[in-house]
């Protein structure tokens, strides 16, 4: 009886001791509890503020994308040649690039497809730049109401000054002098001197044999794959657009096969 006592008697002893136990736990487990009721509301708004931040930053890059193209060369016949589809492409470049307030950057004629470009540039509202030499200026083959007219000496001045007021290019159909201008803007990229985009319109298949010239240098060696790609080319007018819009430039390759540059 008297051992039964004394274990009675402790009892309590180990009462308040289990208790002062459990109210130690239960304080050192609530701040743990309430971080983890608050840490997941604050890990869900945390990725959607960051969702939306990397969706905003998406959108800025984009914009800003637009902004860096503020003009772009459009190298074209002085010629409108036989098929009107080329004409109708020309006025159709121009209302678009005017409507997404991008200034068309020429060679400041007012024949053939520079002309019906310039025309229909002007009549939506856009800006449009000539850059002529003074010898073709006195033969009366600059359009008069242009934007902005910069007289240059030569056929190279030319081309000098039309890549320093643009931010990248369109080519249209024509002949030698379009070539030229598109052949020696792509050698500049190819070199690294340059970092335009440069695109080709090729309406009606007009391309096609120049397109497949290039593929078929590659082939043979005289172009390297990677530089096949610095032709952009399209067959629809605002499709060529955006892509000039989106593109990234990218560090070229050396031009040479045999050693790298």
């Amino acid at each position: 009886m008297a051992k039964s006592t004394a274990l009675q008697a402790d009892n309590p002893a180990r009462n308040r001791f289990s208790h002062f136990i459990k109210k130690l736990f239960s304080v050192l487990r609530s701040p743990l509890s309430v971080i983890r009721s608050l840490s997941l509301p604050i890990n869900l708004e945390q990725r959607t503020e960051n969702r939306e931040q990397r969706t905003e930053n998406t959108e800025q890059r984009t914009e800003n994308r637009e902004h860096m193209i503020q003009h772009l060369s459009v190298f074209c016949g002085s010629s409108a040649g036989f098929n009107e589809i080329y004409a109708e492409a020309a006025r159709t470049l121009g209302r678009e690039l005017a409507r997404r307030g991008i200034g068309i950057v020429y060679g400041a004629g007012n024949v053939g497809l520079m002309g019906v470009l310039a025309d229909a540039a002007l009549a939506a509202g856009g800006q449009v730049v000539g850059v002529i030499p003074h010898f073709l200026q006195e033969k009366e083959l600059c359009h008069t109401g242009l934007t902005e007219v910069y007289l240059v000496n030569s056929m190279y001045e030319r081309k000098v000054k039309m890549a320093q007021l643009s931010q990248g290019v369109i080519t249209l159909p024509g002949g030698y002098g379009t070539l030229d201008e598109l052949f020696e803007m792509v050698t500049l990229v190819q070199l690294g001197q340059d970092r335009q985009p440069i695109g080709l319109l090729n309406i009606n298949g007009f391309f096609d044999q120049l397109i497949a010239y290039v593929a078929h240098a590659s082939e043979e060696g005289f172009i390297k794959p990677f530089h096949r790609d610095l032709l952009i080319v399209e067959n629809e007018t605002s499709a060529l657009i955006d892509r000039l819009i989106a593109y990234e430039h990218k560090p070229v390759e050396g031009k040479w096969w045999n050693k790298e540059v």
